[in-house]
């Protein structure tokens, strides 16, 4: 199985159950097997997705009239991201998608994925300045809520904390010279130590208050 289906497969399970990421990319990985190079670049095609998800969501409702299954619309998110953010050739996040949605059961949908990816991957910038001039949340890329929480505590900061917020989170390593034991860490371990861009981007901006005081 391809890095683009179990990508899709855990958003599906994100935005139709609302799984928690971490949980719906372990589920799917142990149930589909994947090289780590192909979880690792579905884990980013996930992250990349959902950072810009409301901006995509609008736009497959300006592309596709009648609103698509819920693994659809998260494979064109997933496609979406492929090609906007990971920067992958057109051609291939088009091929891929395709594929994506033959593995995942949806061949009455190959023909609309095909379309929509071609005209995504034409038009993506105009298509997304057109999504963030029709909402809020497309233009911020935040829920409402985390907005307004936002706003209120960091009114001068928010142009800053909406870009911030909307780039990769940073890579951090941590040695440990305890020699608890060998090996790598689990999946499960390595989501436990992650912390969200979003926390990170407000301790930040906590201590730059802090310092100015």
């Amino acid at each position: 199985m391809s890095s683009r289906f179990i990508a899709a497969r855990a958003l599906c399970l994100v935005l139709d159950q609302g799984r928690a990421l971490d949980v719906a990319m372990l589920e799917a990985i142990d149930t589909f097997k994947i090289e780590a190079r192909d979880r690792a670049y579905a884990q980013a095609l996930c992250f990349a997705a959902l950072r810009h998800g409301f901006a995509y969501q609008v736009v497959i409702s300006g592309l596709v009239p009648k609103p698509p299954a819920p693994a659809v619309v998260a494979l064109l998110m997933i496609g979406f991201a492929d090609i906007a953010v990971l920067e992958t050739a057109a051609f291939a996040a088009v091929n891929e998608a395709v594929s994506a949605a033959r593995q995942l059961g949806l061949p009455y949908a190959t023909g609309l994925v095909n379309a929509v990816m071609r005209r995504f991957a034409r038009e993506h910038s105009q298509l997304l300045n057109a999504a963030s001039g029709k909402s809020a949340q497309a233009r911020s890329g935040l829920p409402s809520w985390l907005e307004a929480v936002l706003q209120t505590s960091y009114p001068e900061h928010m142009a800053q904390l909406i870009a911030a917020l909307k780039l990769p989170a940073p890579m951090w390593l941590r040695v440990s010279l305890a020699g608890r034991r060998h090996g790598k860490l689990s999946l499960a371990e390595q989501a436990t130590r992650q912390m969200s861009l979003a926390e990170q981007a407000t301790r930040q901006m906590s201590l730059a208050e802090q310092a100015t005081r």
